[in-house]
């Protein structure tokens, strides 16, 4: 089976999509009409010396993908910087890999010349991008694997989503819930705080896929468990609600009617989440 993991309109206004589709790679769509969109470039996990695409971010001109599946047998992490001056004929500019990271890279964020790779249980990953023909690493990021609990079969810790904020670095840790990294610093980056959600986490499995910021808040889909919204104002990070729309619990988890993973803000107080099933949630933010 094929699963694209993420999508991207381009940055500059022009009528395509970038998808990375894991088993397939990176696919560029032309969408001159809406309601056929059409393939109009593919490049295969092979262009990537077999690292399969997971995510992307969009910039200046430039499309970053994060490369390493992080199903089954996982694969090393790895970045490639691709040119999308013409999206009919994609270009790899670079790549960067290193087998040492072993479980995948899951997201990619890029900051003020740096990429910031989740490379799952191996925490978060920093490249130097500054020139995207050399990326070079930077440092790792190790994060406690024992919070909120030694992990189990089921729940492990896994750097699944990022957003970053003037060097700050917060990180969906899957079971791990919550990180804040300190990354001013770029060579010694320094975890400071993790959050879980108490009520949740007596409830069911608690699994951050990805994290949204906006203003003094995070949002956070949750597997099976909706939506959590964190007060991160400072790092004493503290739960300001939990939306439970299929009702999540300990019998029901990994089984519940739904499943969160992507999160887009669009406009001032609309953010959209991903359900399972194909399920598309409309969240009003306009109370914080």
């Amino acid at each position: 089976p094929y699963s694209c993991y993420s999508a991207k309109f381009d940055d500059q206004d022009r009528p395509y999509i970038y998808t990375a589709n894991v088993e397939l790679g990176i696919v560029v769509y032309d969408l001159s009409d809406i309601q056929h969109p059409t393939p109009i470039d593919t490049l295969l996990p092979a262009a990537f010396g077999g690292l399969k695409p997971t995510n992307l971010w969009h910039s200046n001109g430039l499309l970053y993908v994060s490369l390493g599946g992080i199903q089954g047998l996982a694969q090393s992490a790895g970045l490639a910087i691709l040119d999308v001056t013409d999206p009919q004929n994609l270009s790899i500019i670079h790549q960067w890999s290193d087998a040492t990271y072993n479980q995948g890279a899951a997201v990619v964020v890029v900051d003020d010349g740096y990429a910031y790779l989740g490379a799952m249980e191996l925490g978060v990953l920093i490249l130097d991008v500054s020139v995207p023909s050399s990326i070079q690493f930077v440092s790792n990021a190790p994060l406690d694997p024992n919070y909120p609990h030694v992990p189990g079969i089921f729940s492990t810790p896994n750097a699944r989503g990022l957003a970053v904020r003037n060097d700050t670095v917060f990180v969906a840790n899957d079971a791990g819930g919550l990180r804040i990294v300190d990354a001013t610093d770029k060579q010694n980056p320094v975890e400071l705080s993790k959050y879980v959600n108490q009520n949740l986490d007596a409830t069911a499995q608690p699994a951050y896929n990805n994290v949204l910021l906006v203003d003094g808040y995070a949002y956070m889909p949750v597997d099976y468990c909706g939506l959590d919204v964190v007060d991160v104002s400072d790092t004493a990070m503290t739960t300001a609600n939990w939306l439970n729309p299929w009702g999540c619990n300990t019998t029901n988890w990994n089984g519940a009617q739904g499943h969160t993973n992507e999160i887009e803000r669009v406009g001032e107080n609309l953010v959209f989440v991903s359900g399972g099933d194909s399920e598309l949630l409309a969240f009003d933010i306009s109370d914080r």
